[in-house]
């Protein structure tokens, strides 16, 4: 009896040992397996929602931002005047210019009736009727500069800019950007993605947009076009500028607004899951060691 249960106690014993063993074998397989199975290499970046197509408002003259006549996000139509640029200056200079065509037009006839007696006077009328000529012209020029205080809307749709205070009383240059225009309900995403997180960017491949005033509901969008070098953020951060297109979305929000935020899931390739894994750690061994 005492040998026969040492015999039983011995033999169990020596399942429940080869037990975890074989478990951890059939665990490790599995992983290693899993390690091969196709996965998406995806990165993940800021975005924001940006106008499709938007055109731009730019200041027509050096001067001083005299006022700004809409408001931040204000719906606006062609031809629409939307700021002024002071034009006390511009307005002077024109009125100048007025009364140098007076003078100069009153030479002209002053001589024209001389020229029949004096020969000097017939001598003096081409000069006369030369700078009649080039003040009419600086008249001309005035008179543009001062249609051009205006800034106009080019097209309909909505006025983007920060604040109008931002802009009162200070200086612009000419081509310099004041606000945009844009159609609320053509937009599209701006996604900067980081350079440590650059993967494979091809065309029309998927990306998922999580906006920050709805994160559970990704909206579908595609890649349109990527920046070829990295440009320094407001952040002080190197990333690449992409540009995905809208595709809609099955919850019904509707177009999202312009100027919203949130997060950019962007889908590559296929890869092991493996390599999806552990991107970040073959790359930075890749660069601190040079294997």
């Amino acid at each position: 009896s005492h040998a026969w249960s040492s015999l039983t106690r011995d033999r169990a014993g020596e399942g429940f040992r080869l037990a975890p063993r074989l478990v951890g074998a059939v665990v490790l397989c599995a992983l290693i397996a899993a390690g091969f199975i196709p996965t998406p290499i995806t990165a993940i970046a800021p975005v924001s929602v940006v106008g499709k197509d938007t055109v731009l408002v730019t200041s027509p003259i050096d001067g001083v931002m005299k006022d700004i006549l809409v408001r931040p996000n204000d719906p606006v139509s062609a031809g629409q005047v939307l700021a002024l640029v002071e034009d006390t200056e511009i307005r002077n200079a024109a009125e100048i210019a007025e009364r140098a065509v007076l003078v100069a037009e009153a030479r002209l006839e002053a001589l024209s009736s001389s020229a029949f007696a004096s020969a000097d006077a017939r001598r003096q009328l081409a000069v006369a009727q030369a700078e009649l000529a080039l003040a009419q012209a600086e008249r001309d020029l005035a008179r543009q500069r001062l249609t051009r205080t205006e800034m106009r809307a080019q097209a309909d749709g909505v006025a983007i800019f920060a604040a109008a205070s931002d802009w009162i009383g200070r200086p612009v240059s000419i081509g310099e950007r004041v606000m945009e225009i844009a159609d609320p309900a053509s937009i599209e995403y701006e996604i900067a993605l980081p350079v440590d997180d650059l993967i494979a960017l091809n065309e029309d491949i998927p990306v998922r947009i999580f906006l920050d005033s709805a994160p559970l509901e990704a909206r579908r969008a595609t890649l349109a076009r990527a920046s070829y070098h990295a440009e320094t953020r407001p952040d002080g951060g190197l990333a690449y500028m992409l540009i995905a297109r809208d595709e809609g979305d099955r919850t019904g929000a509707g177009v999202p607004r312009i100027g919203a935020r949130g997060t950019a899931q962007v889908l590559g390739d296929d890869a092991p899951l493996a390599f999806v894994l552990f991107r970040r750690p073959i790359a930075w061994a890749r660069q601190t060691f040079g294997f």
